[in-house]
């Protein structure tokens, strides 16, 4: 079988030795090597692990982290020599703090220290041990490797990738849910992970929702975490690929209908990344039998703003981040641009956004980002009445699907209808007054929609489905010509 796993990096010096044969007379190259001999000096890369184990950031751009051996064996190492620094005891609270290129590590309370150039690594023992540390109040597996960075502390964790999918499942995908779909799950995180590997010098993914959310070792103990590991013990080594390559196998949590393209959210299209009718997502409804919360509202929901809540959500936009400023001074209304004629599945494309200083067209995933709406399945509506509440920044839509009960004009006890004059809330009797000064977005789905489905997954287990179908389905709708295979690493 083919080795679909790609090489280790080479360290930084031995880079530097390979691509400089038969070039000295390149006085640029010569140049650029000094330069790089000087940072090779002062900042030590840590070799790359094994291909079977993953590296992740868990945090930095900070200059001090405290850090302890929960249990098992560990040695501290310098990362430039590999020589050993200390050997940690269980509950020993270590710090480490940045000194410009140099780490300080010291044991809390004593005044010896260590000054490693570039990184250090607390490093584990047997790895069929448990062996466990502790950092930023969350108990991890494997090693941790703290490497001196330009702006602070990159602070790594280095696994093994089936004990870090133990860490990712049960924070991606509800442990209770169907087998099939966990399985699913496991098989796309996997393939995800190893996808995105590599795509740094020091780490292969972040541990937040950029990549793919992280728990470490406290996300393994739930009630349900047999399950996970059933799920990815059961499938373990198993990647998605297409023409002999890992894919990019995102997910997101609800596609509300339809999936979209990687080529319509990000730009670039690709094969197994092609949109889908995703019908068993109304499952979301099903589950606990309530449209208006969790998972309900991932598969519908609505969201109101008046124009000032829209003023003030541009203006902030606009202050943190100046390199992407909307200026159209002051709002007066939105218009949504989608592609294709059937608009209760069209994605939006764009949003124009008119306001007395001009207009300008954002995309609809930055729109969806700007507004923080649930997704890009959305329309648009601007004549719904709804009641502002005297003193809150609470509003109630007048057509909305949750029945509030009011107090009308005569004190009589009713549902919201134009009479309605107060509320009865947790602060007492509060003023309502009704208003059109604004816009209602109602939706569809939850996340950008590309790739797999989850409570589309979740839909397809209870009915039947097992997991290479639902991978299958998401990943290769439009190429049934068996490009798209599942493949053990």
């Amino acid at each position: 079988m083919k080795d679909f796993r790609r090489p280790c990096r080479k360290t930084l010096s031995e880079c530097i030795l390979l691509s400089g044969r038969g070039s000295e007379e390149l006085k640029l190259f010569r140049w650029f090597t000094a330069v790089f001999l000087f940072f090779a000096f002062f900042l030590i890369i840590p070799k790359a692990y094994a291909s079977d184990q993953i590296r992740v950031l868990l945090d930095n751009n900070k200059n001090y982290f405290e850090f302890a051996v929960v249990q098992g064996n560990y040695q501290l190492i310098d990362g430039s020599s590999g020589l050993s620094l200390a050997e940690i005891k269980p509950w020993e609270l270590w710090t480490v703090t940045w000194e410009g290129l140099n780490l300080k590590l010291q044991k809390k309370g004593e005044n010896n220290f260590y000054k490693p150039i570039g990184s250090v690594i607390l490093r584990s023992g047997q790895e069929n041990d448990l062996n466990l540390f502790r950092i930023n109040g969350i108990r991890y597996r494997g090693d941790l490797i703290f490497q001196s960075a330009a702006t602070g502390i990159m602070v790594v964790n280095c696994l093994s990738m089936e004990h870090y999918l133990y860490g990712v499942l049960p924070k991606e995908l509800s442990p209770n849910l169907a087998e099939e779909a966990l399985k699913a799950q496991a098989v796309s995180c996997r393939t995800l992970a190893t996808y995105r590997k590599g795509s740094s010098v020091y780490y292969d993914v972040t541990s937040g929702t950029g990549d793919q959310v992280y728990g470490g070792y406290d996300a393994e103990e739930n009630p349900n975490q047999n399950r996970v590991k059933e799920a990815v013990d059961s499938t373990a080594g198993e990647v998605l690929v297409y023409d002999d390559g890992v894919i990019n196998a995102v997910f997101h949590s609800n596609a509300g209908g339809q999936t979209a393209s990687s080529q319509e959210i990000w730009g670039g299209a690709r094969p197994y990344l092609q949109p889908v009718i995703s019908p068993f997502d109304s499952y979301a409804l099903e589950y606990l039998g309530n449209p208006n919360s969790w998972p309900g509202n991932t598969y519908q929901w609505s969201a109101h703003f008046s124009l000032t809540e829209l003023q003030t959500i541009i203006n902030n936009w606009n202050r943190n981040r100046p390199g992407e400023q909307i200026k159209v001074g002051n709002i007066q209304s939105l218009r949504l641009i989608k592609n294709g004629q059937n608009h209760e599945l069209q994605r939006v494309a764009e949003v124009e956004i008119i306001g007395s200083g001009g207009k300008v067209k954002i995309s609809g995933e930055k729109a969806r980002q700007l507004f923080q709406l649930k997704s890009t399945l959305f329309d648009l509506d601007s004549e719904s009445v709804f009641y502002l509440i005297a003193g809150y920044s609470q509003v109630v839509q007048h057509n909305s699907p949750v029945q509030m009960a009011v107090i009308a004009a005569k004190g009589k006890t009713s549902f919201l209808d134009e009479t309605a004059k107060s509320v009865l809330t947790s602060g007492g009797l509060e003023e309502m007054e009704l208003s059109k000064d604004g816009f209602t977005f109602i939706g569809k789905g939850n996340g950008h929609g590309v790739g797999m489905s989850q409570w589309g997954a979740v839909g397809m287990a209870e009915a039947g489905y097992n997991y290479q179908q639902i991978l299958e389905y998401y990943y290769n709708q439009n190429n049934n010509d068996g490009r798209l295979k599942i493949v053990r690493l």
